[in-house]
C-alpha cells in the first residue's frame, strides 16, 4: 500500500506540471500566433511582363488600397483589433479586388476572426500568403500611332495625325470610345512627360466610325484623327498621347473605381489615374532651331 500510494503521489506530481507548464506557456504562444496574423502578403504579375506596379489594389471593407512594387509584392496590415471597429475586431470574409482597366478584373478573399487574418482559410495559405498567386491578363490593345512622331516649332500651327488602335486578345470586350465629350471632339490627352502638365486637345476625325460603344473583338478597330496645336500653348518636350475611351465591365464594384480618385472617368487630368497599360503614343515637340541662333 505504501509503494502504491507513493507511485500515485509521482503521478499527480507530474500531472500537475504539466498542467501549470500549459497554462503559463499558452498565452504567449497566443499572442505570438495572433501578431503575426495582422499581416497578409501576395505577389501579382501581367501577362508580356507589364509593369505590376500599375495594378490597382483595394482590400472592400477595410477601407485600404495601394499598388504593388516593382516585383509585384504588396503586404496589407490590419490595425489592432481595438481600433477595427468600435465593438472590437472584424469578423467576415472580405474581398481583395485587383485592378486595371483592359485587364482581367480579379479578387482574392480574405477571412478575419476577432480581429485576426485566418492563416489556411479563404485564398490564404498557412504562410498568410494569397495562394495561388494573383495573375492578370491584357484583354483589350490600345496601340497610339503618331505620325510623324517629332514636330518643330517652327510655325503657329503644329500638325500631325493621331491612329488609335484596339484589338481584344480573345473574347470581345465592351468599349466607350465618344467621338465627343462636353463639346470636344474626339479628344486626345497630352502630357508633358517633364511636368506632368495635362492638356486636352480636340481633333478631328478621318476615318468612318459612327458609334460611341464599340464592341471590341480579335479583328482590329482604328480611329484615325488630324490634330493641330496652337504652338504657343506647347513648349518643347517629350509627350505622351492619351486617347479617352472607357472599358465597360460590370464586374468591377463602383468603390473600387471611386477610391482610385475624383473623377478619375470623366474627361480631365484625373482621367490618367485611371490605371490603363497602353503602348506607344508619344510626341516630341523640337525647339525651333533660329531660337537659339543670336
Amino acid at each position: 500500500m505504501k509503494s502504491m500510494s507513493s507511485a500515485n503521489q509521482t503521478l499527480c506530481v507530474i500531472i500537475l506540471a504539466l498542467l501549470l507548464c500549459h497554462c503559463t506557456s499558452s498565452p504567449v504562444g497566443d499572442s505570438a500566433t495572433a501578431s503575426q496574423n495582422r499581416e497578409v502578403r501576395g505577389a501579382v504579375s501581367l501577362s508580356n511582363q507589364n509593369d505590376p506596379q500599375t495594378v490597382f489594389i483595394w482590400f472592400d471593407g477595410l477601407e485600404m488600397s495601394k499598388r504593388p512594387d516593382q516585383f509585384g509584392r504588396f503586404q496589407f496590415t490590419l490595425p489592432p483589433p481595438a481600433a477595427q471597429t468600435p465593438a472590437g475586431g472584424l469578423d467576415g470574409a472580405f474581398k481583395v479586388y485587383f485592378y486595371i482597366a483592359n485587364f482581367n478584373f480579379a479578387s482574392k478573399v480574405a477571412i478575419i476572426r476577432n480581429g485576426f487574418f485566418v492563416y489556411g482559410a479563404g485564398d490564404i495559405d498557412e504562410s498568410g500568403e494569397f495562394s495561388p498567386s494573383i495573375f492578370l491578363n491584357e484583354q483589350l490593345v490600345i496601340r497610339t500611332r503618331i505620325e510623324p512622331h517629332q514636330i518643330t516649332l517652327e510655325s503657329d500651327t503644329l500638325s500631325f495625325s493621331a491612329e488609335v488602335f484596339l484589338q481584344s486578345f480573345k473574347d470581345t470586350v465592351d468599349v466607350l470610345y465618344p467621338r465627343e465629350v462636353d463639346e470636344v471632339s474626339a479628344p486626345l490627352l497630352f502630357k508633358n512627360l517633364a511636368t506632368e502638365d495635362v492638356e486636352i486637345v480636340p481633333t478631328t476625325i478621318t476615318s468612318i466610325d459612327t458609334t460611341d460603344f464599340k464592341r471590341i473583338s480579335t479583328k482590329l478597330f482604328s480611329r484615325k484623327m488630324d490634330v493641330k496645336l496652337a504652338a504657343n500653348e506647347f513648349e518643347a518636350g517629350l509627350y505622351e498621347i492619351v486617347p479617352y475611351l472607357l472599358v465597360v465591365n460590370n464586374d468591377v464594384p463602383a468603390q473600387v473605381i471611386e477610391r482610385i480618385g475624383d473623377n478619375v472617368e470623366a474627361l480631365g487630368p484625373n482621367y490618367l489615374e485611371l490605371p490603363f497599360i497602353r503602348r506607344e503614343g508619344e510626341l516630341e515637340i523640337l525647339a525651333d532651331s533660329d531660337d537659339s541662333k543670336p
